[in-house]
């Protein structure tokens, strides 16, 4: 298998890595996946998924599903790290802890994963109470109390989305102020039901089963806040730090597709959340997983002619 050039390698097996095996391996082609950790291993940790169309149930329920389709497609999957990818005139070669693989297109699909911030007593909470997506877990907190913690655009616009939502939300900023848009920041300001809290920082949580309290260190003065819910957002890394093309990434460091899931590397795609997306959902990974499968399909056409 190492010596073999593939005509298809897969790096990373989430929803976007599995969709696009599954769709190869309809079109003829039987890619290797490579995958460190396991099938799905973020989907499965999901407590519940009520927005995915045709399911309602835990994360680790819709995990097996796929993994049983994958089996069923026979699709061949390696558990490795990938270390380095590097590229000649015609194939890639794949370098992983254990081995090295050729292959005439790569497509990365390996995720990305949240900077840490660490709460006082918050690890028992995660999944429960603790979220860093306003769109999957927003609606669980209609008319509730919730926080915020972030200082960015993208804080901003996950709040803008919850206000509409939830009771009341205290936005909580570590900084002065806030690094976005000033439209961005006056928008969030005139909501009613929004207090922002400057300079503040969480020191500690309180919950039985959720998260029910933080609290926030704010200059001298420390503040208990009751709460149902807590939004992260300290910013994202991506999972494909192995790629030595600094041309195939933006200034945030996600890769850089067309609407055809191709990299500015030819025989290089990328889909799902690695990539340069408004949105981060197990549904539009899926979707981009479906793109990039037809798109290498068409690519490997050109190499036959």
């Amino acid at each position: 298998m190492k010596n073999k050039i593939q005509d298809c390698i897969i790096i990373g097996m989430g929803p976007a890595g599995i969709t696009a095996a599954i769709y190869l391996s309809r079109l003829n082609i039987k890619p290797l996946c490579i995958e460190e950790k396991g099938l799905a291993s973020k989907l499965s940790s999901i407590p519940l998924i009520q927005n995915y169309p045709g399911f309602v149930g835990k994360g680790n329920d819709l995990a097996q599903l796929f993994t049983k389709q994958v089996e069923d497609n026979n699709i061949s999957i390696y558990k490795s790290r990938v270390s380095t990818i590097q590229k000649d005139e015609e194939n890639f070669r794949v370098q992983c802890e254990d081995g090295i693989f050729y292959s005439k297109s790569v497509l990365v699909t390996a995720g990305i994963r949240p900077n840490p911030l660490i709460i006082p007593g918050g690890n028992k909470y995660s999944f429960r109470g603790i979220s860093r997506c306003a769109v999957c877990d927003g609606p669980l907190y209609r008319n509730k109390d919730i926080a915020v913690h972030g200082d960015k655009s993208t804080a901003i616009q996950e709040s803008l989305y919850l206000a509409d939502i939830c009771h009341t939300l205290y936005f909580i900023c570590p900084e002065k102020s806030i690094s976005a848009p000033s439209e961005l920041v006056k928008e969030l300001e005139s909501k009613d039901n929004v207090k922002i809290i400057y300079e503040g920082t969480i020191v500690g949580s309180i919950g039985s089963r959720s998260i029910e309290e933080i609290q926030v260190k704010c200059k001298n003065d420390t503040m208990s806040l009751s709460v149902r819910g807590l939004f992260l957002y300290t910013g994202e890394a991506n999972n494909a730090t192995f790629l030595p093309f600094p041309e195939v990434f933006d200034n945030r460091n996600f890769i850089i597709v067309d609407e055809n899931k191709s990299t500015p590397i030819s025989g290089l795609f990328a889909a799902g959340d690695v990539t340069i997306t408004p949105l981060r959902q197990i549904v539009t990974a899926c979707g981009d997983g479906a793109i990039a499968a037809f798109s290498i399909k068409q690519y490997l056409k050109t190499r036959r002619l």
